[in-house]
């Protein structure tokens, strides 16, 4: 079996360190970038089968990273982190390709269980 790779886009670097840990001490492997620059970088050289994104991210956000990831790696699946949830930013991630929307604090736990199982 394979295992898993997620890449996880986030400019606070404490809390992306916090994420990777944890999904890394469930055996996936992780790479992870601090902006959305980097991250295309990364794509463009690895391969993924998700890609954990936060919103709000300096000079390139978070809506076209992940279309330029749908771009580049079209099966990627693409959560985004963000610290609130609207029904104008729910249709905003359908258009981009998003898969998953979740709030940052309230739910970092169940983004990892379900990157966890698959």
């Amino acid at each position: 079996m394979e295992k898993r790779q997620i890449l996880i886009v986030n400019d606070n670097e404490y809390y992306l360190r916090l994420i990777a840990s944890v999904v890394e001490h469930e055996g996936i492997h992780v790479q992870y970038a601090s902006s959305g620059e980097e991250a295309v970088e990364i794509l463009k050289e690895s391969s993924f089968s998700t890609i954990l994104i936060d919103l709000n991210l300096p000079s390139m956000g978070g809506y076209e990273l992940a279309m330029l990831a749908k771009e580049l790696v079209p099966d990627i699946e693409i959560e985004m982190i963000t610290s609130d949830i609207s029904p104008h930013l729910s249709r905003l991630a359908v258009q981009a390709g998003i898969f998953r929307v979740v709030t940052k604090l309230s739910e970092v736990e169940q983004i990892i269980q379900k990157m966890v199982r698959g």
